[in-house]
Parts: C-alpha cells; structure tokens; sequence
C-alpha cells in the first residue's frame, strides 16, 4: 500500500514544479494574456502547481485550459490539458476517467510523434496498470516512457521513471533490483539538484529498506524526506513521510507516537482533499485503536475506512447492480401486467355471454352488473401500473444508454490499444481479435482467424507451452505472462509476448478468456545483437590483455639482458679497478725507488725504468681492450657465450683475438691495437686455427667466427 500512495508523485515528471508564489504570479500573467496559446499554457501551468495540493483546482484549470485548446484545434496543448485533468482524476480517485483521458492522450501523441505526450500518457497508464495489481506491465509501461526519456534526453524524466520501476520491482519483492534503480535515480537528482525527486526517492529507499526489516535505517530515509517535503511545501511528501514513520512507531509499539504522525497525517490528506491517503490513514488509525482496545474509536475509524474505500472502488458496481435491480423490477411488473391483462380478457368475453342470455335471469344480470363494475375497476389499475412501466422503461434506457457508452469507451481501449488483444471460448475458439493483433499476424481481415484455434499462428515448438499456458489460465492459476514463437500470414516467425486472464457472466462464471499479446521480436533481437556485441568487446579486451602480457614480457626480457649486462660490467670494471690499482702501486714503488736513487745521486739502471715503460703500456692497453670489450659486447651478446660453451680451452688473450677477428679487422690494424708485432700476431692466428679445429680445412678463420 505504501507504494501506491507514492506511485503518482513521480509520473509525468518532465514539468516543473511550481510553488504557490508562482501560482499566483501565473494567475496575474493569465490576466494579461493577449492570444490564446498564451493562455493555454498559463491555465496548464496553474494546473500543474496545483498537483501536489488540490485535485479539484487541476481538474478546474485543466478544463479551462482544455476548452481554449479545442477552440484553436492545437493538438499538443489539448494532449497537455487532458493529462493535467487525468492527474486531477486519479488524485481524485476516479480511475476510470483517467485512463480514458490517458488512452486519448497516447493515441494523439502517437499520430502527431509527440514525445513528451507519449511519455506522460505511458507513465500514467502504469499507474492504472499498477491500481489493478498487473506489476508487470505496469513496469513494461514505466520502461516505454523511461524509452521515450532518454530519446528526449530530458533527465527529469529519466528520475521519475526510474523510481517508477524501482516502485515496481519493489512490489514483486525483487527488492535489491528496486534499490538499483532508486540508487540510480537519486545520484542523477543529486547532480541536477532536484529537490523534490530527491524528497520522494528517499521515501522509495525507505520503502526497501523497511520490507528487507531494517527499521533503523529505514526511518533515517523516512526523516530526511519528512524534512525535504517540508522545505519544499510538498503534501504528498509529508504526508507519505508521516505516514511511514507511523508505520515504524508502530511495528515498535510506541502507539502514542504512531497516533502522532498518523493525525498529522490525516489533517494534511484532509486539507488538501487526498482520498487515497485518507482512506488508508483511517484504515492505520483503527488498527492502532485496536491495538489499545479502544474499541469504539477503532470501530469508527474502520467504518470510515470502509465507506470511502467503497466510495473509491465502488461506484461503477453499484450503478450496474442498480440498473439490473431496475430492470427486474420492471420485468416483474410487466408479467404481473400480463396477467391482468388475460384476465380482464376474460371477464370481457363472459360479459358478452350474459348479454346473448338477455334479461332471462335477473340475478345473472345483476352478477354481470358487478362484473361489469370489477372489470372497470381492474382496467383503471391496470393503466396505472401500465404508467409505472412506461417510467421505469424510460429509466432503463437512459441506464442502457449509459451503459453502451461505457461499451464503446472500453471497445475504443481495446482497439486503439498498442498491444495486440485476443478474446477465446473455454473451447478456444477465437470470437475476437483486435486491430493491433490483425497486424502483428499479417492478417488483413478479422474473418481470416475468427472461428479457429490460435494454434494456427503459433509454432510447433511452443505448441505445449502454449496449451499449458491456455488450461491454466481456464483454472484461474497466476501465471503472469510468457513468450511463445508464432508465425504470421507469411510464415515469419515471431516473438510474442501474452498476458491471459478469465472474463465472467453477470453470475461470476468463467464465459471467456482474455489474451493481451506484444510482438517482443525486435526487443528479442536487440537483447541478442547486445549480448553479442558484449561478448565480442570481452573477446578483444582478451586479446588486447594477451598483447600486453606479450609486450610487458619482452620488455622484461630486454630489461632482464640490459640488468645482465649491467652487472657484468660493474663486476668487469670493479676487476679492472682492483688490478689498476695493483699496478699503480707497484709503479708508484718503483718510482719512488727511482726517486731515492736520484736524490742520493745512486746510479739508476735501464731496466728499471723499462719495468715502469712495461707497467704503464700494459695499463693503457687493458684500458683500451676493457673499453672496446664492454662495446662489443654491447653489440655481440651471444658471441662470447657461444665461444666459451664450443671451445672452453681458449685463453683470454685468444679470446680477445676472436673478438678482433668478429670485426673483421686486420693482422695489421690488431697489431697496432695490441702494441705487438704482426709476426705474433701470425703465430697466434695459427695456433687459433689448431684449437678451433681448423689447421687442415680451407675453412675461412673470420667467415668461421662470424657464424658464432
């Protein structure tokens, strides 16, 4: 029930809400309004700020405003007037009126591709869908408008519907898929900074909450929007708001608490003339009276309760049960009428037989007399109650005329309907098929399917389906709807949607069953091109991932052989500087040596000073052979590893040839690196060819080394 109470605050949410300084500013621009357009709008406007307070003033406003339109043949603006005036009903309670207004609403919309018409009269139908506890499609409503939203990209919009079908999953107790969509719907308000669908999707997030038995924060969300509806002069709000604190005062037995809010309650769906709250605060206040056995007052408020929830739901049945009580009475009297009828008849003929005897007996002359007399007097009643008849005839048809134009409004619902509608005999034999589901089945004429099973249009593969659907609906089981693969006049398949329930006779018998059918083929399709679309964006995302894996891995690689190469050269330089050093000492010693032998005038020799010459050329040359070795390196990163695992005998001075040779440079150019002579260098090329396994081959010695 509390979902109900908020359902109709959400609806057509893409106007905007007007405070009652706005009203009356409007009311003075309606003053000066010079054309009728402007005026329109105006009188629509004054409609609309009236949604929240007073019922009867948009209904007021929307006539008004309705009528101009009409006068100028403006369709936008009577679609915009009618469902101000639908508003104004289903506030009212007058859900018949609305969904009428509603239907027309949609099918102008339709015809001149208004979007924002379309958009109300969907939300709205929902409502009416929902009213009739059919969840379901009043989502499938709710999700046609949220559509229509979001090709208006009008973010208002999109709020309202969202918390729409948040409303509805909520009644099916899905209730983590209802708090997605108020989660959704309240981050959207928040960024555009409405107020008011923030106020009314806390309620909605209260709702969740309190049915998952999480009173605590429940109440949390209920205060917030308490305190929103009132900074916004909202009724519906506060009194939902109130309404629900109620609720959780009393599930915690603080009953004095819970009358509080209640009474506020109720003196706000009072002023402001909400029947649907009021009737449902009365129910709550004799519950909580009845809780304290306060037995009158429980007694009263349930009395109340119960006489404007019939005044609500009641009126159209009682008008029926009083035409038909109308229409006994007047067969009844009509029979009675016959009756007399016959027997005045009667006495007629057997007056005429007193008068063939003649005055023979003048006793049977005064019995005709008195005969005579009853007869006229019977004749006087008579026209009397043939008078009654005649008024009661009179009333009868005005109720029938009546009656047929709920007929053809409830005919004009189902053919202008977007969704296909199919009425079938227990037997299931098709007497009825409307306009959308001629089309949805290629047919071009109602007489080709009138008369035969449906099983003609549906395909074999859902033919079980579908006759378990059929006898379940016969036994007024809840099935809610399913989908079935039919085929049309063409043999195209097709998916279908189909909603079924029971149709009774004036005496509560099953006479008929009713099928509402939507063609889901195209909804089928995009579901399905998005699930692939899906999966193929997961299938590159997964080779994107593998290429970066391989990627990340070779640069690892290359890292990994720089991070190699690096330790090797710190640890060939650390070697480098500890034998420099080594050398440096031992040349700083014989210098010093030399030094003392010159300050002492001692004699010095010359292969003293050749050991230091030796010393510093053997310096200069591993200088010169560590830097070309870390660049050749650099350049041949296998050459040396492969040399050492084919030939581990090699010395480093051979090694170092090798390398000269890689370069292909020559016996003189190695000479001059080395500092030695090109008959060395000979030698130690012929003796690199012996452990290389080349002395007696014509084998090319740097061709050799080149393919290392």
């Amino acid at each position: 029930m509390r979902f109900k109470l908020l359902f109709f605050i959400v609806l057509f949410s893409f106007f905007s809400m007007l405070a009652k300084s706005q009203t009356d500013s409007l009311i003075q621009d309606l003053e000066r309004a010079k054309t009728s357009e402007e005026k329109i709008r105006i009188l629509n406007s004054i409609s609309k700020s009236y949604w929240y307070k007073s019922p009867a003033k948009v209904i007021e406003y929307g006539h008004n405003a309705l009528a101009l339109a009409e006068e100028i043949n403006n369709d936008t603006l009577i679609v915009n007037s009618k469902l101000n005036i639908g508003i104004g009903y289903s506030n009212l309670g007058e859900h018949f009126k609305a969904m009428s207004l509603y239907i027309q609403c949609l099918e102008a919309s339709d015809k001149i591709k208004y979007l924002q018409g379309q958009s109300g009269a969907w939300s709205n139908l929902a409502i009416l869908y929902d009213n009739m506890g059919d969840y379901e499609k009043a989502r499938n409503s709710n999700l046609n408008a949220l559509s229509i939203f979001k090709k208006m990209n009008h973010v208002k919009g999109i709020v309202g519907s969202l918390n729409n079908i948040g409303i509805n999953y909520t009644k099916t107790k899905e209730y983590d898929k209802a708090y997605e969509y108020y989660k959704e719907a309240l981050d959207k308000e928040t960024t555009i900074g409405d107020k008011q669908m923030i106020a009314i999707t806390l309620v909605n997030i209260g709702d969740v909450f309190d049915f998952k038995g999480d009173q605590k924060t429940a109440i949390s969300y209920y205060e917030k929007s308490l305190k929103a509806g009132q900074e916004l002069n909202n009724s519906s709000v506060v009194i939902v708001s109130l309404i629900n604190l109620g609720r959780m005062k009393q599930s915690m037995g603080d009953y004095n608490g819970a009358l509080g809010y209640f009474n506020k309650s109720l003196d706000f769906a009072q002023k402001f003339e909400f029947r649907d709250f009021t009737r449902d605060i009365y129910k709550y206040l004799s519950s909580i009276y009845q809780l304290q056995n306060n037995i009158p007052k429980a007694f009263d408020f349930y009395k109340k309760y119960s006489d404007l929830k019939d005044s609500l739901s009641s009126s159209e049945s009682k008008k029926r049960i009083a035409e038909l009580h109308i229409k006994y009475e007047t067969d009844a009297k009509q029979k009675e009428n016959e009756i007399l009828s016959k027997e005045n008849k009667y006495q007629q003929n057997l007056i005429y037989f007193f008068y063939l005897l003649g005055f023979m007996v003048l006793i049977i002359g005064v019995v005709v007399f008195r005969n005579y007399l009853q007869k006229k007097k019977t004749n006087v009643l008579l026209l009397a109650k043939n008078q009654i008849i005649t008024e009661q005839k009179d009333k009868l048809n005005e109720s029938l005329i009546s009656l047929q134009k709920s007929e053809e409004l409830y005919r004009s619902l189902v053919t202008t309907s977007p969704d296909g509608i199919l009425i079938a005999d227990l037997n299931a034999i098709i007497n009825y098929v409307s306009p959308a589901m001629l089309q949805i089945l290629g047919l071009n004429n109602k007489n080709e399917i009138l008369g035969i099973k449906p099983q003609v249009f549906i395909h074999k593969s859902s033919w079980r389906k579908a006759f378990s659907y059929f006898n379940d609906i016969k036994m007024q089981k809840n099935t809610g709807s399913i989908e079935l693969l039919c085929v049309d006049k063409n043999g195209n398949k097709c998916e279908i949607e189909i909603n079924g329930s029971v149709l009774k006779d004036i005496n509560g018998n099953i006479d008929n069953l009713f099928f509402i059918l939507r063609n889901v083929s195209e909804r089928k399709q995009i579901e399905n091109e998005n699930k692939k679309n899906s999966e193929l964006i997961f299938k590159q995302q997964q080779e994107i991932t593998k290429l970066e894996l391989i990627q990340r891995e070779q640069e690892n690689i290359v890292l990994k052989n720089d991070l190699d190469y690096r330790i090797k050269e710190l640890a060939s330089k650390a070697m480098y500087i500890v034998q420099n050093n080594e050398r440096n000492i031992s040349m700083i010693k014989a210098l010093r040596t030399i030094e003392k032998k010159i300050e002492s005038k001692e004699k010095i020799t010359s292969s003293e000073v050749r050991s230091v010459i030796s010393e510093l050329n053997i310096v200069s040359r591993n200088d010169s052979w560590n830097e070309f070795e870390a660049h050749f390196i650099k350049v041949h990163k296998d050459f040396y590893d492969n040399l050492s695992k084919q030939f581990p005998d090699l010395s480093s001075n051979e090694r170092k040839l090798c390398a000269f040779l890689r370069l292909n440079l020559s016996t003189k150019e190695i000479s001059e690196i080395t500092n030695k002579s090109i008959h060395s260098i000979d030698v130690a090329r012929t003796r690199l060819r012996q452990k290389l396994g080349l002395s007696n081959t014509g084998d090319n010695l740097v061709i050799f080394l080149s393919q290392l």
